[in-house]
């Protein structure tokens, strides 16, 4: 029994764990285990006084700094799996590849895993599709910053120049320890203390909506799927990233689209009827897409 309950903690340390969501679609992420902490974890099987038990550990420390340099995107990866941490291996991956650009300023775009074989629909056709969407981390440059959120504070417009100057791009819009209330006043030049507040207390929102799991869906999270759904080109059906994603594809393409929030929701994100929230405020979103 003690051997092989060993077994069943070393597996679900080596392999990681299976988790779903709302929506029953399993979403992995594999842990790391280094080499050295499966000598410790195994070593009691052996006799520390044998020659086997003396030589095992350089033997296996070896080993770890090479597989080290072939998994460069799990070996960093923390032991104890959190419930909501569903993020794709896919996703790593596609940071590596170049995104094709379906509007000028990247607010959506495409990556084709399979080419199409047929024609572009034109606008009126009524087609079929293949999707799952699910949130995907936001990295807004400082224009984007402008475009998708200080464009939805109100009367802040004047800020933007500021900005530009200082470069508050998404990483440090998201830094509550750069963007305080102190920077806004002496940096921004924001001298209402109301309106200053109002602002981090803006900011302090955005970054809640990728932090707390207990109220938002987290980058990595499956929101929506359907198969064989129907839609009518053009006709303002679907969001508009999602219809310009479309028009792009041929018959029988597979893609991914990239969803910016502006071509999205919003800063409203989308409920369900009961009030759930399915797309948090500011959210950038992927779809995986068939065309049918």
């Amino acid at each position: 029994n003690g051997q092989e309950n060993r077994q069943q903690f070393l597996r679900s340390q080596w392999f990681g764990e299976c988790y779903q969501n709302q929506s029953s679609f399993p979403l992995y992420q594999p842990s790391y285990i280094s080499f050295e902490r499966l000598f410790r974890l195994t070593i009691p099987m052996f006799s520390r006084r044998s020659l086997f038990s003396l030589i095992l550990p350089s033997i296996l420390a070896s080993l770890s700094r090479l597989a080290i340099g072939f998994s460069p995107y799990v070996h960093n990866l923390p032991l104890n799996s959190r419930k909501l941490r569903r993020h794709h291996l896919s996703q790593t991956e596609d940071d590596n590849i170049d995104w094709i650009n379906l509007v000028p300023d990247r607010g959506v775009q495409k990556i084709i895993i399979e080419e199409g074989s047929g024609d572009i629909y034109p606008s009126g056709s009524v087609i079929s599709i293949d999707y799952k969407g699910s949130i995907v981390a936001s990295d807004w440059t400082v224009n984007e910053v402008l475009t998708c959120w200080l464009s939805e504070q109100q009367g802040l417009d004047h800020l933007a120049e500021k900005f530009q100057d200082l470069q508050v791009d998404g990483k440090k819009l998201n830094d509550l320890e750069y963007f305080t209330e102190d920077f806004v006043r002496d940096e921004l030049g924001l001298q209402a203390k109301i309106a200053s507040k109002k602002l981090v207390m803006a900011a302090k929102r955005l970054v809640k909506t990728t932090t707390d799991e207990n109220e938002y869906p987290l980058p990595g999270s499956l929101f929506d799927s359907n198969e064989c759904y129907e839609i009518t080109l053009g006709k303002g059906k679907v969001i508009q990233g999602m219809e310009v994603g479309l028009i792009s594809m041929k018959k029988g393409e597979k893609a991914k689209i990239k969803i910016r929030s502006d071509y999205g929701y919003g800063g409203e994100g989308c409920r369900k009827r009961n009030g759930d929230i399915l797309v948090p405020p500011f959210a950038t979103m992927c779809f995986e897409i068939e065309l049918k």
